[in-house]
């Protein structure tokens, strides 16, 4: 998928990203190539939606991979120009996760929520039955997000300091309110009424870690996958909602 991430790469180039997208794209670039990957064998003509899609990279990703049905969802009204979303043909919307959203009942084959759920400062059960409704019988449902079990937060506690952001800055910049466990996902995908398909625990590499780190978190990471920085749940919505 290296490939697709390139053209990715040379499209927000030529398009005069800001340093900001740019910076924000190279972040997360080993996240782009992981959900790609799990994602190409899917049928090309599922209706996918991107929750929390911000700049649109991974609906992007998914179009040059031969999907046609995308839609982004973003709260903040996903700051990208018209023109972006028109290349792609990429329909976006603004959406507030706190209220009820405003997609039909079983309309979705695939929702994607990557990397969000951390910055979400209200008990997110709710939102996850809002996803299971507007996922039709059999659709699946994505997660991934930052491992509250990972080693980094393991050594953090062992070593006296805390796991949240740093508390000098203003929280208003973006932090991770909440991170979660495997079982609290579990819970919260099942009691939305889906099934939990699996649950992986991956690395995503990203820039800002050190070699030492990177080195420390694959090799403990291969002999106890829990240890690893991030969780990937994949959940289908029951199809015979009376067995719940």
């Amino acid at each position: 998928m290296k490939n697709i991430v390139v053209k990715i790469e040379k499209y927000l180039q030529e398009d005069k990203a800001s340093k900001g997208e740019l910076e924000y794209f190279y972040f997360h670039q080993s996240r782009y190539e992981y959900l790609l990957k799990l994602l190409v064998g899917f049928n090309k003509e599922a209706k996918i939606l991107d929750i929390g899609s911000a700049y649109l990279h991974l609906l992007m990703g998914l179009k040059e991979l031969g999907f046609n049905k995308l839609y982004g969802a973003d709260k903040g009204g996903l700051g990208v120009s018209t023109k972006r979303s028109k290349d792609f043909n990429i329909k976006i919307n603004k959406i507030d996760l706190v209220e009820k959203v405003f997609f039909d009942d079983n309309f979705f084959d695939i929702i994607i929520f990557t990397e969000v759920l951390e910055h979400l400062n209200f008990y997110p059960g709710p939102m996850f039955k809002e996803f299971n409704r507007i996922l039709r019988p059999g659709g699946k449902f994505i997660l991934t997000t930052p491992n509250l079990t990972r080693l980094n937060n393991r050594i953090k506690f062992l070593i006296g300091k805390s796991i949240h952001p740093n508390i000098h800055y203003d929280y208003s910049i973006s932090p991770h309110i909440r991170e979660y466990t495997a079982s609290e996902l579990k819970y919260l995908t099942e009691q939305a009424g889906m099934q939990v398909e699996k649950i992986i625990y991956v690395d995503f590499h990203y820039p800002s870690d050190l070699k030492f780190v990177l080195l420390t978190n694959r090799l403990l990471g291969w002999i106890l996958p829990w240890l690893r920085g991030n969780i990937v749940l994949i959940g289908e919505k029951r199809r015979c909602l009376y067995l719940e």
